[in-house]
């Protein structure tokens, strides 16, 4: 009779007894319950929630490809392989004088020279002193967060591709002294983002 104690599983494919011991007795044993999540019409709804994802992203891509295409130009590759080679073989260099360049970067540069900061505005003679709080916390999360510098990035993806994405949400209990704080996530260029084409 093995009377060695009981060894459990790191494991589910661990087999205790090739540590001397036995595997416990699971029978009777009360089952973890299921998460909701797990259910048939969660998983469904899953499944009905990716395929629509996953067919907006497919219908999306060839704008995704001129997206690339457009930001290629930006970074001077505006030649296609076949047209470099075809030049190459006749011994000229596919030269590339970038113009789309500098009119980006003048545009570009516009936005972040014409930043403007948040103002609240109130809406009664006495709502002057909440208004000019809620200007102050304007101003205190959009330091924090650097989202000037977020929103510009965003802009720029939108000049050079098409689209700009700029994520924004709310960090529970980020700070001890603090419930909530608003953070700005990173941006999202065109090439990663998918949206609803009929989305109001």
């Amino acid at each position: 009779m093995n009377t060695s104690p009981e060894v459990s599983a790191s494991s589910p494919f661990d087999n205790p007894s090739r540590f001397g011991g036995r595997a416990p007795d699971t029978a009777g044993a009360s089952s973890v319950p299921e998460s909701p999540f797990d259910s048939q019409p969660m998983l469904a709804l899953h499944d009905k929630l990716t395929s629509w994802y996953d067919a907006e992203w497919n219908r999306q891509a060839s704008n995704r490809f001129q997206q690339a295409l457009d930001e290629d130009f930006y970074d001077g590759m505006q030649w296609t392989q076949e047209d470099a080679q075809a030049l190459i073989e006749r011994g000229q260099a596919p030269l590339v004088f970038n113009e789309v360049k500098p009119t980006i970067d003048w545009i570009i540069g516009t936005e972040r020279r014409t930043r403007v900061d948040y103002k609240i505005l109130p809406r009664e003679k006495d709502d002057e002193a909440l208004a000019e709080i809620k200007t102050k916390l304007m101003k205190y999360v959009s330091d924090a967060n650097k989202l000037p510098w977020h929103r510009s990035m965003a802009f720029a993806d939108a000049i050079k591709g098409g689209v700009g994405w700029l994520e924004v949400g709310i960090r529970q209990k980020a700070k001890p002294h603090i419930t909530a704080d608003i953070e700005c996530h990173e941006r999202l260029g065109g090439l990663l983002s998918c949206y609803d084409r009929k989305a109001a």
